[in-house]
């Protein structure tokens, strides 16, 4: 093996080290030469945002039997397939390696689940670094929300997706809160699934609550009262409040088009968004400071 392919190979190993939450790797590894030093501040660059992560996402629900921290990792191509993941993925969505390498990774998620990836290369191109809620398909066909980072590797196309499992933490200091609230366990568990799931589908038009009710199986009512009660909203404010958030960051954050972010975050066209925009603003999308 030659030099130039060990030290590719230490880079994917310290990737995947940092896939698992190892933090702590062994910086003395590289080569000494300029370009080697430079992506190893890359690297440790990454190292900083990832520990940024897990320390916001500190926290733990009771009612789920898993705990924070990295799940799984994947290394994907230009166009999401799958080149490489590491061995907590197989655990987590239960699949033989054959379904998992060199396919899409749209096959492994929700059925009502989209990848918008012209959009997603996009930011990535600008940003180099996205989060978003990414709802997965396991082999058993349970529903596995996670918060995910995509990061476009320094000096590559590679994109590397890092998937933890964990509360959305927003709504569960709404639950904790609402001390008044007359709530119980099932009840806590199935506003947290369908948040995570209208979180996971801010880029599309809101399903109707029917339509949400029958796929958690429960009815309208109940679905209707559990925001209510405990979020103290309705299905379509927290959906449009949540969209118009996103919307604000990308604008904050992407050189994207605003009829592109419009579109992104589940508008039919421009003017909808922008009266949408301003009415919860108070000015509307044209004049948020955009990147330079």
């Amino acid at each position: 093996m030659d030099k130039k392919q060990n030290h590719s190979n230490i880079i994917f190993h310290i990737l995947f080290q940092l896939a698992t939450g190892k933090t702590d790797w062994n910086y003395e590894t590289f080569p000494q030469n300029k370009e080697w030093q430079k992506i190893k501040s890359l690297l440790i660059e990454v190292t900083k945002q990832l520990e940024q992560i897990i320390s916001q996402s500190e926290v733990h629900s009771p009612y789920y039997n898993y705990q924070n921290g990295f799940h799984f990792a994947l290394l994907l191509t230009p166009n999401f397939t799958i080149m490489e993941y590491n061995h907590k993925l197989p655990n987590e969505l239960g699949y033989k390696p054959k379904e998992v390498q060199n396919n899409k990774l749209a096959d492994l998620l929700h059925n009502n689940q989209t990848l918008p990836i012209p959009t997603i290369k996009k930011i990535l191109k600008q940003k180099k670094e996205l989060q978003l809620l990414l709802t997965f398909r396991t082999k058993q066909q349970k529903v596995i929300t996670a918060n995910c980072t995509l990061i476009l590797l320094p000096g590559s196309a590679t994109i590397l997706l890092i998937a933890i499992k964990t509360i959305q933490k927003e709504i569960w200091d709404i639950l904790q809160l609402d001390q008044n609230a007359n709530r119980t366990d099932a009840e806590i568990i199935q506003i947290q699934k369908v948040s995570q799931f209208i979180l996971s589908q801010l880029h599309l038009p809101l399903p109707t609550t029917r339509e949400i009710a029958t796929q958690f199986q429960t009815n309208e009512f109940t679905l209707k009262k559990l925001f209510r009660d405990h979020l103290h909203t309705s299905i379509y404010q927290f959906y449009n409040h949540e969209r118009l958030k996103n919307a604000h960051e990308l604008i904050q954050q992407t050189n994207l088009s605003l009829v592109e972010i419009a579109l992104h975050c589940g508008f039919n066209d421009y003017h909808s968004f922008a009266t949408a925009f301003k009415k919860k603003y108070h000015y509307p999308p044209s004049q948020v400071k955009r990147p330079e």
